[in-house]
This record gives structure tokens, C-alpha cells and sequence, in this order.
């Protein structure tokens, strides 16, 4: 009797023994993981804009700035000699259309205007350029300038090798000591080719007839002087005040008769 007494309390110790150990099991044992989700695609930094060239154009969904902001304000921009700053403002601003560009330029060189011509010479196997003054008369209805120049000039004896022109003619407001009352500025980058007519020759009494001459009667000039007639093959038209407009103040003007 006393030994099955004894057994039947060894059997309830272990039984609330092994009741016990379960549950400090229970409570110890970490809990499954549950399958990871997949995270968000972290967003892309937004201190710094990535690098461009300066021929890109606003892509869709760009924030909206100020005509008078340029892109490397706040992006990297790689230039080259066709990927120009200029072309950023003609590339991401508002183009007038060719007609109404045309216009503001012819209106802008009437009758006879100053311009300062650059050419390309080469003495000793050096390339360099030469600038000078030259007064020249837009031809709106043929695209084209024409000119009087003295025979055996510098700049003329240039045109017989490279007869490639850049040529601008400006005119605005001028900083000094006291700012003016009012900041404007006007200019035309003209990029074309040139060709000489001498006298005795159709085209050069052709041209000479459209051109006004100051200095010499037109009698003279047929002694000394050469015609030059430029085709244009672009126009940069620079117009500060365009901008109040909603224009770009940088237009660009192509000539689409002429493939350079």
C-alpha cells in the first residue's frame, strides 16, 4: 500500500515537472518568421540633378523655372562646339515661328547697318582670325547681306581661301559708373558664305545697284571696290526683352534652302 502510495506521487511530480518545462518551451520559442515582403524601390536622390548635354531638351514632367534660368544652374552640362549654352535657351524656351522671327530681324537692320565680320586667315602655316567693321544691307526677300570692300583687303584676300563669314551687329544699353535707366540689349550672330564679284560683271551690277554707297559714287566704286554677297545659313537673334513676352530671348534662324 505504501509503495503504491509512493509511486502514485512520483508519477504526479513528473507529471507537473514535464507540465512546466513545456510551457517555459512555449514561452522561450521565437516566433516563425513570416516570408519578407518585398520593400519599395528607394527614391533617387534629389540633391543633385544628373549630368545632361546641353542639346537635351526638358524631358516630360520637369519642373517649372523661369525664362531667365539656364540649366547649369542646376544640372552638370556638357558642351562642345555644336552643343552650345546658346543652344540650352533655344532647345528649352518657347521659338517664335520663322515668319514672326524673320520680321523682328529685318526689322532690326533697315537700310544699312555696321556689323563686324570675322574671317579666317593663314600666314606661315598658322591659322588665325581677323575681325573688322563692314557695313552691310540685308536683302529680306533673298535671304541674303551684300557689301562693298575694298580691293586687296585683309579680310578679301581671306574670303579666297575660306569663304566662310561669322558676323554680328548689336546694339543695347552700356554699363558704366551710373546703370542705365533701362537694361536692354539686341543682337544678330550671323553664320553664312561669301562671294565676291568684281566689276564688269553681271552680278557685281547687280548687287551694286541694291547697295548705297556713302563714302565713293557708284561710279568709282567700279574701279576699287569689290561686291560681296553673304547667304545666310543661320541667325542667332538675341532679344532681351522677348523674355517678358514668354519667348526665349535667344531665336534661332535657319536658312532651309541652303545644306551646309
Amino acid at each position: 500500500m505504501k509503495r503504491s502510495k509512493w509511486l502514485l506521487l512520483a508519477a504526479l511530480c513528473i507529471s507537473i515537472a514535464l507540465y512546466s518545462y513545456s510551457g517555459l518551451s512555449a514561452e522561450e520559442k521565437p516566433a516563425a518568421k513570416e516570408p519578407a515582403k518585398e520593400s519599395a524601390k528607394a527614391p533617387a536622390p534629389t540633391g543633385k540633378s544628373k549630368e545632361i548635354k546641353a542639346s537635351d531638351k526638358k524631358i516630360a514632367g520637369h519642373p517649372n523655372i523661369e525664362i531667365s534660368m539656364t540649366c547649369s544652374e542646376c544640372h552638370d552640362v556638357k558642351y562642345d562646339a555644336e552643343s552650345t549654352a546658346t543652344k540650352t535657351w533655344i532647345n528649352n524656351y518657347t521659338q517664335m515661328s520663322k515668319d514672326a522671327l524673320w520680321k523682328k530681324i529685318s526689322d532690326f537692320l533697315p537700310y544699312r547697318q555696321r556689323f563686324v565680320m570675322a574671317t579666317i586667315g593663314e600666314s606661315k602655316g598658322k591659322i588665325y582670325p581677323t575681325a573688322t567693321t563692314a557695313d552691310f544691307t540685308l536683302i529680306p526677300d533673298e535671304n541674303i547681306f551684300i557689301c562693298s570692300n575694298e580691293k586687296g583687303t585683309e579680310k578679301m584676300i581671306e574670303l579666297q581661301k575660306n569663304t566662310l563669314v561669322s558676323m554680328v551687329h548689336f546694339e543695347g544699353s552700356i554699363e558704366g559708373p551710373t546703370p542705365p535707366p533701362v537694361r536692354w540689349w539686341k543682337s544678330v550672330q550671323v553664320y553664312g558664305k561669301a562671294t565676291t564679284y568684281v566689276s564688269g560683271t553681271k552680278e557685281f551690277d547687280e548687287l551694286a545697284k541694291k547697295y548705297v554707297f556713302y563714302r565713293i559714287q557708284s561710279e568709282r566704286a567700279l574701279k576699287r571696290m569689290v561686291m560681296t554677297k553673304i547667304d545666310i545659313y543661320r541667325i542667332i537673334y538675341f532679344d532681351s526683352s522677348l523674355m517678358k513676352e514668354g519667348f526665349s530671348p535667344y531665336q534661332l534662324w535657319e536658312n532651309d534652302k541652303i545644306k551646309e
